[in-house]
């Protein structure tokens, strides 16, 4: 049967079902992202990096305004106020429509960070404006191993993989029985 066979109330109804669909998953997803705490290294820095850095940066030759934002303590001393992006002087800057005020200034043509980071910079305020150190100096901490449920995995990391895909709603079917054990297979 084909889609012109059907009548015009069925084929809206599996429009209308798809979509629906679509939207409940984006939405799950995007809840599911919202609900983790934003990563400096991850999330913020590379904001920063494009749009801060090459003023407000750790090149001290071409620093302005005397302002680091890639040093927490300098950048908190100046611009940043922790748990508070209404108050801080790094967010009336980046959403200012005074050319004098706004950051980057318009005669360095740089583009102004979108609505999406500047909504990122303000709940990562919000949250505290917590720095990473870089990777190379944090040692190493195993990890606690994801409780699974089920036969699915073999190991350890069939467990962190299992988790991973709980994370993104996506759901695990349990291994054939065929591939679970190789009795009776000839190796030839």
């Amino acid at each position: 049967m084909t889609t012109r066979s059907l009548p015009l109330c069925r084929r809206g109804f599996w429009a209308l079902l798809g979509l629906t669909l679509i939207v409940v998953s984006s939405v799950g997803l995007t809840l599911a992202q919202a609900a983790d705490p934003l990563d400096y290294t991850r999330d913020i820095k590379p904001i920063l990096v494009k749009r801060c850095y090459a003023c407000h940066g750790p090149d001290e030759g071409k620093r302005k305004g005397d302002l680091r934002l890639d040093v927490r303590k300098e950048a908190v001393a100046e611009a940043i106020v922790p748990g508070k992006s209404a108050e801080s002087e790094m967010i009336a800057r980046i959403t200012s429509d005074d050319p004098d005020e706004r950051m980057p200034p318009p005669k360095s043509k740089r583009p102004r960070p979108t609505d999406a980071e500047i909504k990122l910079l303000r709940r990562w305020i919000d949250e505290g404006a917590k720095y990473d150190e870089h990777w190379a100096w944090v040692k190493p901490k195993r990890p606690a191993v994801p409780k699974t449920t089920g036969t699915w995995g073999r190991n350890t990391l069939d467990a962190f993989v299992a988790a991973g895909t709980r994370r993104t709603i996506l759901r695990t079917r349990p291994r054939p029985i065929a591939a679970r054990s190789f009795a009776g297979c000839r190796w030839t």
